[in-house]
């Protein structure tokens, strides 16, 4: 980079950023994202991605990585395009004689260019700055690697020597240890098997080796060893599906589908930060072949802070929204928001990935045999019980006739509208997508049947219910069923409150204070606060801390003007140390910690 001259006009101006490098120096970029607005992507080269090179050079016994000296700075601009890449600084303007990193066009120019320089040598590969070789043998590597070197000194491009790596068995730049492995291959609850392993890295922990490291470290070895994580995939073959038309009437053809199922990240993510990982995982990642290069498109998300946080440049996100947000800089996108309930998408990331294990199962056989009795015997009195309560054949002609508008305020029917497009009825009976609503005269009986089943907590006992029923309320009747269970309060141990006690009434006034601490404020202050336990009758000073020093001249003032022999306190400094008790000892006075 240059500096503008002096008076020199500039058209556009970016703001600097400067980030640190690996080999203890720093790299001088900005902050393109407002001036990458007013741009277009010319071409676009994916990223090779770990697959592409396993399948690649899956064969190859010899490597080669050759790693090119600051490869943005190899590429020289036009005169007409410096302009754009103008960055302040406290000192002045610089000026981009070269490519600039985060300018939208300056990664698309340089695949363009490498491409061209190495087209036509085989078993080599491009990865942005990087030169990969991988043949099956030695004489073969070194024709290749030699074919690569000519190429790029004729074009004048340097490489980094300390990073380049010639005639390998295997190259570090591709080799990774077996969490890394386990990790970048999308092992399934990666996360939950290396736990106790992970736990093991902390410095707070101790390093102990025991049945539940063993048995993580095995799940581990085990996921290498599965034929699906061995086998490539086959680019020749595409598989394709579409569903089958209804036997209705209208003849609704079957749907052509797509779907992203996100797993669950790190426990320590925000919801929001979630939702932009969610957009960063489909732009720049899954679906960021289909993406690059297409003209403007839109992203519909349920989370309506991003909306904002992504569409203007200038905004102000947390640091993990902001590294989703420059992941996908790139692309040309506007967010949009859309109700949950209207994104398709929204039924993928919630039931998609639910597992067996995350069904309550049953304990024993006679837990077993009790659930399929709840489920079954009550088909007769079910039926029996819902035409007798007009509430019930109320809501189902509501639901049969789709009255939901005319009748939207009925407290019968109000209740039930949060969930009125699962509703149906069968026979006598009203369903919520494959579960039944019971009448209300005997929800009490399906949840005290369900409880005495094991007689489960109320978390288990919500669990088994829900299996098969469903009703507004139905959390709260089995908290109370639970409760008044005479049989668990039995044979359950139940913790209660210990009861108020009052306070006896001093001899007089100021006989005793109860004194504590407010603060620190932002001025850094404490107030040091005294409440007459008689008179209730409140006094206070400030003091710069609570060491004994700055507290002794406030109590010199207090006793000296109410006359106070006892100090009560909640153990906190200066009130839990000796210079507190010499100084009460050597007044005559009592100190005593509440």
């Amino acid at each position: 980079m240059t500096w503008t001259k002096p008076g020199e006009p500039i058209s556009y101006a970016s703001p600097l950023v400067i980030t640190p490098k690996g080999d203890d120096d720093v790299r001088i970029t900005a902050d393109f994202r407002v001036a990458n607005k007013g741009a277009s992507r010319t071409r676009i080269v994916p990223g090779l991605r770990v697959d592409e090179l396993s399948a690649t050079f899956g064969d190859c016994k010899v490597f080669s990585h050759l790693d090119m000296n600051n490869g943005y700075h190899q590429m020289k601009v036009d005169e007409d395009s410096k302009k754009y890449l103008v960055v302040t600084t406290p000192w002045g303007n610089l000026k981009h004689e070269t490519l600039a990193q985060g300018w939208i066009t300056s990664q698309d120019e340089f695949d363009r260019r490498i491409n061209e320089i190495l087209a036509g040598i085989p078993h080599v590969k491009s990865n942005r700055d990087d030169c990969l070789i991988g043949v099956k043998d030695r004489n073969e590597h070194n024709r290749t690697l030699d074919l690569v070197l000519t190429r790029l000194q004729e074009h004048g491009l340097t490489l980094r020597l300390e990073k380049c790596e010639f005639g390998k068995e295997e190259l570090s730049s591709m080799v990774s240890d077996l969490r890394e492995k386990e990790s970048n291959h999308r092992r399934r609850n990666f996360a939950q098997i290396a736990a106790p392993l992970r736990q093991l890295t902390k410095s707070t922990s101790t390093f102990h080796w025991g049945p539940i490291e063993q048995e993580a470290f095995d799940s581990l070895k085990s996921s290498l060893t599965e034929q699906t994580t061995l086998s490539y995939f086959v680019p020749e073959r595409i598989y394709v599906d579409a569903g089958k038309k209804t036997e209705k009437s209208s003849n609704v053809p079957g749907g052509l589908c797509a779907i992203l199922c996100q797993q669950g990240g790190d426990g320590q993510y925000g919801q929001t930060e979630l939702e932009a990982a969610a957009i960063k995982f489909a732009c720049a990642d899954a679906l960021y072949k289909y993406l690059v290069g297409a003209p403007k498109f839109e992203i519909f998300t349920d989370c309506k802070p991003l909306v904002h946080l992504f569409n203007n440049p200038t905004s102000r996100a947390p640091l993990r929204i902001e590294r989703q947000i420059l992941a996908i800089q790139g692309l040309d996108y506007v967010v949009k928001y859309q109700k949950g309930a209207e994104n398709i998408a929204y039924y993928g990331s919630r039931h998609l990935t639910r597992r067996h294990d995350d069904i309550p199962m049953v304990k024993s056989v006679n837990e077993l045999e009790g659930l399929r009795t709840f489920v079954s015997e009550d088909n007769e009195y079910l039926s029996r019980m819902a035409k007798d309560d007009n509430d019930y054949q109320f809501l189902k002609e509501v639901i049969q006739r789709n009255l939901w508008k005319k009748h939207g305020k009925d407290p019968r029917v109000s209740r039930f509208l949060g969930v009125a497009s699962d509703l149906s009825v069968v026979g006598e009976i009203i369903l919520c997508k494959d579960k039944v609503i019971p009448p209300l005269s005997s929800r009490r009986r399906f949840v005290d049947k369900a409880h005495k089943i094991g007689h489960s907590g109320e978390t288990r006992t919500l669990k088994l219910l829900q299996e098969k029923i469903w009703f507004p309320g139905i959390a709260k009747l089995c908290k109370e069923a639970v409760q008044n269970c005479q049989s668990c309060q039995v044979t359950h141990d139940r913790t209660y409150d210990e009861p108020l006690q009052s306070t006896p009434l001093q001899p007089g006034p100021w006989h005793t204070i109860s004194v504590d601490f407010k603060g620190p404020f932002k001025d850094g202050t404490y107030a040091l606060v005294g409440y007459d336990l008689y008179s209730r009758y409140p006094v206070g000073s400030y003091c710069r801390s609570t060491v004994f020093s700055c507290v002794k001249p406030i109590l010199d003032s207090w006793f000296s003007t109410f006359g106070t022999v006892e100090l009560k306190s909640d153990r906190g400094p200066p009130f839990n140390g000796h210079e507190l008790s010499a100084y009460m000892l050597a007044r005559e006075d009592s100190f005593t910690n509440r």
